[in-house]
């Protein structure tokens, strides 16, 4: 059973990262997660499903936890050969600061991901009003279509390309708020609409939720945008009530549709995934480990030529389910990252390019750094260069923590560090002046969440390069207790 192996691999894998990276006698030591297959080199590379959410969640414990896991994936069925390049491409890897990297007949290959560009599709006229390659009678199914994103989208698919005949899924059905005036307005564009309360997680309930489509409008097209969050970093992450709810309808939803429809002509089977688990996330790595599932899902049915499209996407700036809770304090520290919020016009743009377009890409992803971000991930230095330069010819014209400290008196030594410790909090709290907070608040205060308490921690780290604690600011809730 792939579903099941899949959740019972990513918790064996999150118990052993939360083992190494709480033991204190292993503060120096580096973790190598060895997997076989989990990510996909080439187009028709066979891939490993059970396996591919582990490349999400340890994506996300190096985001927590810079510098002290490395991640590779080996095509190697001989022991023997294994032990003798691994240590090699390891250190090769680190050399480079690749934390992820796929080993390949002896050949080290680093993801990187290249600029598409895509510009607003035009308005359909009424004689080509019908998207290319979908069925004008046919039906388009979307999970978590009644909310959010999936609203929005089942009502730029009425709207712009006229679909007809929309099915949609939610988990309170009819019972979701706000579901009365959406099908209303999809109506009103002149789409017949069905909604069904579904649980996509039951295997038997998909099933006969397909075989209810009618034969007159088959189905033509999947787009599974159901998900949710539970957003905690990874030393608190529990598997029952953080890993598998949130595992279960990107792992399980998607399987049981891709399962059951596998026999129907579908001119789509979209999948709507994440950055996350691209990059990793911050108290994400749950989040991230089923949306490599979703990435690694689209690719294996593209080996059985089947349709298939995963959309990582990056934040909306249209509120959804998965973003209503987001405060000012989480705005800043997304735009920290270089991450720029996408507004609903180039989302869907983006969509239209994947699912209708020429573009042929078996993954989207509509994100953009900004000039100012701030050390970006490995994987986007092939689009944010100059960035990385101007960071880089800031970092070198600084000095380091222990020069400036030289020389000061213990009272002044002191009094410099507390004014980095507060600098550091004033940044991850979006606080205007870090000389008026208070020395002797608690963080927790002052605003510091889980999210925050894991950036403040990383940018202490980077600044003063010592190897710091997950539970720096619970084991010192203080700026002078730091």
């Amino acid at each position: 059973n792939p579903v099941a192996a899949a959740h019972a691999v990513t918790e064996r894998t999150l118990t052993t990262l939360q083992t190494f990276l709480t033991d204190d006698r292993l503060t120096t030591t580096r973790l190598l997660v060895l997997t076989h297959h989990a990510v996909a080199t080439t187009s028709r590379q066979p891939i490993d499903l059970t396996t591919a959410p582990v490349w999400g969640l340890v994506r996300s414990a190096q985001t927590e936890h810079p510098g002290r896991i490395h991640l590779i994936d080996h095509d190697h069925n001989d022991h023997t050969t294994t032990a003798t390049t691994l240590p090699q491409a390891a250190a090769t890897a680190r050399h480079h600061d690749e934390p992820h990297t796929a080993l390949r007949h002896g050949t080290l290959l680093t993801p990187r991901l290249t600029p598409h560009t895509t510009q607003p599709a035009p308005q359909h006229r009424a004689e080509d009003a019908q998207p290319r390659a979908w069925n004008p009678d046919g039906t388009v199914l979307i999970t978590g279509g009644l909310t959010g994103i999936g609203a929005l989208l089942a009502h730029h698919l009425a709207t712009n390309h006229h679909i007809r005949h929309l099915h949609l899924i939610g988990r309170r059905g009819h019972h979701t708020p706000g579901a009365d005036t959406l099908i209303h307005q999809l109506t009103q564009a002149g789409a017949h609409v069905t909604v069904t309360a579904t649980d996509i997680t039951n295997p038997h309930a998909v099933q006969n939720l397909i075989t209810s489509i009618p034969p007159d409008h088959p189905l033509t097209a999947v787009i599974h945008a159901a998900g949710i969050t539970h957003d905690t970093p990874l030393h608190t992450l529990t598997p029952t009530h953080h890993l598998h709810p949130v595992l279960a309808p990107k792992i399980d939803g998607a399987t049981h549709l891709h399962h059951h429809t596998r026999h129907h002509d579908l001119a789509a089977f979209i999948l709507f995934s994440s950055i996350s688990g691209l990059l990793g996330g911050a108290a994400q790595a749950n989040y991230a480990a089923a949306n490599t599932f979703h990435d690694a899902l689209a690719h294996h049915r593209h080996t059985q030529n089947l349709p298939a499209t995963s959309l990582a996407w990056g934040l909306w700036a249209h509120t959804s389910t998965l973003t209503a809770g987001l405060t000012s304090v989480d705005q800043a520290r997304i735009r920290r990252t270089g991450l720029r919020p996408l507004t609903a016009d180039q989302a869907l743009a983006l969509f239209d390019a994947a699912a209708f377009g020429d573009a042929g890409l078996p993954l989207v992803v509509p994100t953009g750094l900004t000039s100012t971000a701030e050390a970006p991930p490995p994987l986007l230095r092939g689009v944010v260069r100059q960035a990385r330069r101007a960071a880089r010819g800031a970092a070198s014209a600084g000095s380091s923590p222990t020069a400036r400290l030289t020389g000061l008196t213990p009272e002044e030594r002191s009094a410099a560090l507390l004014d980095l410790v507060r600098t550091e909090v004033a940044t991850v709290l979006s606080h205007p002046d870090p000389h008026t907070i208070p020395p002797d608040r608690p963080l927790i205060e002052l605003g510091l969440d889980s999210l925050t308490a894991v950036e403040l921690r990383n940018r202490l780290t980077t600044t003063t390069h010592l190897r710091l604690p997950a539970t720096l600011t619970f084991d010192h809730p203080t700026p002078e207790g730091i």
